[in-house]
């Protein structure tokens, strides 16, 4: 029973792997042409909102505490996997209940791997442990994703000629 349970799972991964491989390469592909992503080096968003206090709600059962967001902004810079966020709070406005003490306006960086914000009094504060989110959310922006997707297509692909080489060197008989 075992065996033909691998020898069921090993042909499936041998047809479905490279199948799903080549389809996931004309997504990407297909992606990048609809929005232009491989064209893109940089890019703005803006807005204004709400800003929540995560876990720092007055009681278990309380929403958590929010203020009004009255302006954010976010520049990335894809080449130099560079970006930068302002936003500014009305605290005037924040729920009278539950805790989070938020700066009313902040600047956040990141390059490479250094992260560092500016507050709202000009001063700088070094945060080595912000920087892998902040990279995470270059990757995680729509032209973000397709372009780090479409960099490591070159690298999958031997990789799936191998592992269809391994899957038929340990089962011949898949072949024909």
């Amino acid at each position: 029973m075992k065996h033909k349970l691998g020898m069921l799972l090993a042909t499936t991964a041998f047809i479905a792997v490279p199948a799903a491989a080549q389809d996931a390469a004309g997504v990407l592909q297909a992606a990048d042409r609809a929005i232009g992503a491989s064209g893109v080096n940089s890019v703005v968003y803006t807005g204004t909102g709400t800003t929540r206090y995560i876990g720092q709600s007055f009681d278990p059962r309380d929403d958590w505490p929010k203020a009004p967001l009255t302006a954010y902004t976010a520049t990335i810079d894809y080449p130099s996997k560079s970006s930068k966020e302002d936003w500014t709070v009305d605290l005037s406005k924040k729920d009278a209940r539950g805790g989070g003490l938020p700066n009313p306006k902040s600047t956040d960086f990141v390059n490479g791997g250094t992260a560092w914000s500016i507050n709202a009094q000009g001063q700088t504060n070094p945060q080595p442990g912000a920087a892998e989110l902040r990279q995470f959310m270059i990757t995680a922006s729509p032209y973000g994703f397709i372009k780090a997707a479409l960099a490591i297509l070159p690298i999958t692909k031997p990789l799936l000629a191998r592992y269809r080489a391994m899957i038929a060197a340990d089962y011949p008989h898949l072949e024909d």
